[in-house]
């Protein structure tokens, strides 16, 4: 069973405002340029962290193809079940090894939990299967 996933949904702070992000870009005043924190960009920055996440080689297989899919998404992405089954495990664990084996949260209880819940939410696209009428 497919998943269809909005990857373009903001993100929120407990205050209710939309979080932002800073693009390493500056304005002509010198001053950071911020963007909206979306779904895609934290879903992107789980996959970056694939490598130090508790998973066989061929999860972190799919999470590179994910995060392809996430990446170039514009809008909505469709994953199949075992690409939406990579992406749930890795945004449920939220954790990551450091450098010293130690294992951490990728994001704070703010962002995380936000996420884990709209993954939950994944759309179930019905798949239906097209019988071939023979001609007689």
């Amino acid at each position: 069973m497919k998943r269809k996933i909005n990857v373009s949904k903001v993100l929120k702070g407990f205050d209710g405002e939309v979080m932002q992000v800073n693009t390493e870009k500056y304005d002509d005043k010198n001053l950071p340029i911020l963007k909206d924190r979306t779904l895609q960009s934290t879903l992107i920055t789980y996959m970056r962290m694939a490598h130090r996440i508790k998973m066989s080689d061929e999860n972190r297989n799919v999470a590179y193809i994910l995060g392809t899919l996430i990446g170039q998404a514009t809008g909505q992405v469709t994953l199949t079940t075992e690409q939406y089954d990579v992406l749930k495990e890795i945004v449920d664990n939220g954790r990551a090894r450091d450098q010293k084996n130690q294992e951490e949260d990728v994001f704070p209880i703010e962002i995380s939990k936000q996420v884990k819940k709209m993954v939950d939410e994944a759309e179930i696209v019905e798949e239906t299967i097209v019988e071939e009428k023979q001609a007689e």
